[in-house]
């Protein structure tokens, strides 16, 4: 693999050097550093807590098992292409999911700030939750492995009849 020779990398695409099973390597890596450089990110302005760690490893272990699914589904099926349809099925993908997480985070967030710090008091203050909850590590973990699941099964489309 290469780290840091983008030009050799360029020239082994180029001669097709670079085998299905390479192209998984690169995208597992790449998803690597995505995760760990996005995390602090996300929790800006919050209490970091041990719950962030844990939802960090859970993010990453299942969009590693889940990046490997859609390798499998993508060998079942023809073994062709591996990196061109895992991103550009998984925008469309992502989009889907998206319209349908949105709208149930948003529901599921009100259920546990009104379960957790009563109906009253949630209407008073507009940031009841200042730290990540177990419900949340778990909703997102769940959502992510459904995510993956329905993603890895649309590499079924390129099984040729």
């Amino acid at each position: 693999m290469y780290f840091w020779k983008i030009n050799d990398l360029v020239e082994d695409v180029k001669n097709k050097k670079l085998e299905q099973k390479d192209q998984l390597k690169y995208v597992i890596a790449f998803s690597i550093i995505m995760i760990f450089s996005s995390d602090p990110m996300m929790t800006v302005g919050l209490q970091y807590s041990t719950l962030d760690s844990v939802s960090t490893v859970l993010t990453l272990v299942i969009a590693l098992i889940g990046i490997y699914w859609c390798y499998q589904e993508n060998q079942k099926a023809d073994d062709q292409d591996f990196i061109l349809r895992f991103f550009t099925v998984g925008l469309p993908v992502a989009v889907r999911f998206t319209v349908i997480l949105i709208p149930v985070a948003i529901l599921l967030g009100m259920l546990e700030v009104i379960l957790t710090v009563g109906y009253q008091e949630a209407m008073v203050k507009t940031s009841s939750i200042k730290h990540t909850s177990l419900y949340q590590v778990i909703f997102f973990a769940l959502a992510q492995l459904i995510f993956y699941r329905y993603y890895s099964s649309q590499f079924r489309l390129f099984t040729k009849s």
